[in-house]
């Protein structure tokens, strides 16, 4: 098999070394011309991660936690930040991998990635604070909360996966991260197959709504062109079935305040999993959005208010009685 797969990567390296450092042009041009970073720059780890920040510093900390082939923009441009930063102070970042944040070589999980949002939380001093995650986002947020040594206040999860769907479990979604004939597919067919099949994907993925024409208008949607943020979403689909299997005895544990939101006509992702979530955290709240597709955080900015208020309130309580 590792003949084969060196063999094809040989013929698609071969002749693909043109579009390769096409790809590699390309994609430095979106990042420095079209799209330039919107805020600063934070080593973790040695990898400088893009964060941005909304709102009076003083106010109570909100971290947004982008899922699968988002950014910054996410929330920047779906209006999230604007909606919440009159209250909060909004804090997010490029997941490594995406926006304008290198990815590092080797498996980068979802334990991996807490590890560095820990770090960058406290590198920030950016204590107790309330996370919303969106889709992987979701399950990123959720396992920081189950953190042995979190110091999350509460959570609003939406639109998550948080159960092995065993449909991701296919060879399709390992190729791409395969050794040798991975990096040759993604560095030289990656681009052109993303831009052709961007438009579809992203529209299934707001249906039943449409995408708004000013987001459509801002949105860097060239960033899932680069071989290198498609590397970055594909391992992580491909690892999704792994890593919510091994999240999903710890959630009984969960103890903070917890909010799951989930759009009833998500065709992304199964309502059943909030539901299954809900059931496995008593203590959790679950509010179905009647009509709404898999972009709460576009579609959903009271829902996402209302959700954060309580938690928001019991974090304040301490200070409130000292």
């Amino acid at each position: 098999m590792l003949e084969i797969a060196a063999a094809a990567a040989g013929l698609v390296a071969a002749g693909g070394g043109a579009s390769a450092i096409k790809a590699y042009l390309d994609g430095r041009r979106i990042e420095t011309a079209s799209h330039p970073p919107r805020g600063r720059f934070v080593e973790i780890d040695g990898l400088p991660l893009h964060v941005c920040e909304a709102g009076p510093r003083d106010a109570p900390p909100v971290v947004l936690v982008h899922g699968i082939g988002g950014c910054v923009e996410d929330f920047i441009e779906g209006g999230l930040v604007d909606h919440l930063a009159r209250d909060y102070r909004v804090f997010m970042m490029d997941r490594p991998g995406y926006g304008h944040s290198p990815r590092p070589a080797g498996r980068f999980g979802v334990r991996e990635q807490v590890r560095v949002l820990r770090r960058l939380l406290a590198r920030e001093t950016i204590r107790a604070p309330l996370v919303v995650g969106h889709s992987y986002g979701a399950l990123v947020a959720l396992a920081l909360v189950l953190h042995p040594k979190s110091e999350v206040a509460g959570a609003v999860l939406m639109s998550g996966m948080y159960y092995p769907d065993e449909r991701l479990a296919t060879s399709l979604l390992a190729l791409p991260t395969a050794p040798l004939l991975g990096p040759a597919l993604l560095w030289t067919l990656g681009a052109p197959l993303a831009r052709q099949a961007g438009p579809h994907l992203r529209a299934r993925s707001f249906e039943p709504q449409t995408i708004p024409p000013a987001l459509a208008a801002r949105y860097p949607t060239a960033y899932a062109e680069r071989p290198w943020q498609l590397r970055a979403q594909f391992e992580e689909a491909a690892s999704l079935v792994a890593d919510t299997a091994a999240l999903a005895p710890l959630y009984r544990t969960c103890k903070v305040p917890l909010a799951i939101l989930h759009g009833d006509s998500d065709r992304s992702i199964e309502p059943d999993q909030a539901g299954r979530l809900a059931a496995a955290i008593p203590h959790a709240r679950l509010r179905l959005l009647e009509g709404l597709g898999h972009m709460t955080h576009v579609f959903a900015h009271e829902a996402v208010r209302e959700a954060l208020a309580p938690a928001a309130r019991e974090r304040a309580l301490p200070s409130q009685v000292r």
